[in-house]
């Protein structure tokens, strides 16, 4: 049977993003000194397909960026949707430009976060009015990461292979039906005689190789049935593991990053490994199928 318990949903930023960001866009102004050569007509940042370059070492550059933390000279405009066309109001002087990638995190979509581990894009740059200004979205992993595991399911083994229920009918098996790049994905396949499974990473990760900050699970998914996500982690010789996070089930390939910090970066946490789950819900089919690939353990 699965077991979880669920972190509280931090602000609502995709639905407060309009209220916001005319709040802040006004607080901007007042902050502002025109002179006779300033305007206020504004420009407009043109923000649109977002990718991420990655390394050998860094695994394949699938992403899930969903929105745009604009910071103009330091301040925070607003948490735009993408594609976005954003103004600004220009002054005499060079302004800098800061993008911070969004993202929903554990697949919620009133969850939207700065993901920490990619590099922000930064320009400096004199803007006009009336002008549009297309910012490349091209963004990468930040230098000083930790990848405890990259898993793309291209080998007969794999590190998810810690079959935690002991049913073997419900561990992740390769599959090349169908996956996101690559010859093949993992699959957890659930029917009426088996309707739960629950799997880890076979090894445990020490954490003093961790800076106590934050820790993420990304993986590419595509579910039948919701994910548990979670974490087991050794305390004074003891272990415990809980679920955290619900991922929403999916019809379509997506990219799910799952906050595994306050689970894992504890000075009381010896070692850890992460642990996912479903339970059959869906009826409607013969069996439930649930697709992993490109999975992820990242931290700093």
């Amino acid at each position: 049977m699965i077991r979880y318990k669920l972190k509280p949903k931090i602000d609502q930023l995709t639905y407060m993003i309009h209220k916001l960001y005319f709040l802040l866009l006004l607080s901007f102004l007042s902050a502002c000194t025109f002179t006779e050569n300033d305007s206020i007509e504004p420009a407009y940042l043109i923000l649109q397909n977002p990718s991420l370059t990655t390394k050998s070492s860094e695994g394949d550059n699938s992403q899930n960026i969903k929105y745009a933390w604009v910071i103009i000279d330091g301040q925070l405009l607003g948490v735009f949707p993408l594609p976005a066309k954003v103004p600004i109001i220009p002054t005499s002087e060079e302004m800098d430009i800061q993008i911070n990638a969004g993202v929903n995190q554990d697949g919620d979509p009133n969850n939207s976060v700065e993901y920490p581990f990619f590099n922000p894009i930064k320009k400096t740059m004199r803007i006009e009015s009336n002008e549009e200004y297309d910012i490349s979205l091209k963004f990468t992993y930040k230098s000083d990461l930790v990848f405890d595991f990259i898993e793309g399911f291209e080998n007969n083994t794999h590190i998810l292979d810690n079959d935690i229920d002991e049913n073997t009918n419900t561990r992740i098996n390769l599959t090349g039906k169908d996956k996101v790049s690559g010859n093949s994905a993992g699959i957890i396949v659930l029917d009426n005689a088996n309707t739960d499974g629950e799997v880890s990473c076979i090894p445990f990760f020490d954490n003093k190789l961790n800076k106590l900050g934050n820790v993420f699970l990304e993986f590419d998914y595509k579910s039948d049935e919701s994910i548990f996500v979670g974490s087991e982690v050794e305390i004074s010789n003891s272990s415990k593991q809980s679920y955290s996070a619900i991922v929403p089930k999916s019809t379509k390939w997506t990219r799910a990053y799952v906050n595994l910090t306050q689970d894992i970066s504890k000075n009381t946490v010896s070692r850890y490994r992460v642990i996912i789950g479903s339970t059959r819900i869906e009826k409607s089919k013969p069996q439930s199928e649930i697709y992993f690939d490109n999975v992820k353990l990242v931290h700093f």
